[in-house]
């Protein structure tokens, strides 16, 4: 019994298959390379039998990939009310303005 190619069975299927396996295969590895996290592509061959064909099947296939995302994150402090914020529920707000590198006080700023 000879074992037709894989590879040949799959350029025979609707679709084309093995270019959208490519495809995916490609953005994982340029996600893997970007975000130095692992990747994963799943290629899945369901095959069923054809109702009221003798000897015939039905072949499908999905291309699934999990492709790696940077991470996304953002710091905040919690108010007493339980609110987000950027800025230190407890740390004063400067009122003093900018200095320039001189150490003198910038132009419209007045000391307290």
């Amino acid at each position: 019994m000879s074992v037709k190619p894989f590879a040949e069975t799959l350029r025979s299927m609707t679709g084309d298959p093995a270019m959208e396996a490519a495809l995916a295969l490609q953005a994982v590895l340029l996600a893997v390379i970007e975000t130095g996290k692992a990747g994963a592509l799943t290629l899945t061959i369901d095959v069923k039998p054809v109702t009221k064909m003798q000897g015939a099947v039905s072949i499908k296939h999905t291309v699934k990939s999990k492709i790696p995302m940077t991470d996304m994150e953002s710091v905040f402090f919690v108010t007493p009310e339980g609110n987000a914020s950027v800025n230190h529920p407890k740390q004063e707000e400067m009122k003093y303005g900018l200095r320039d590198s001189g150490g003198e006080q910038a132009k419209g700023m007045v000391a307290a």
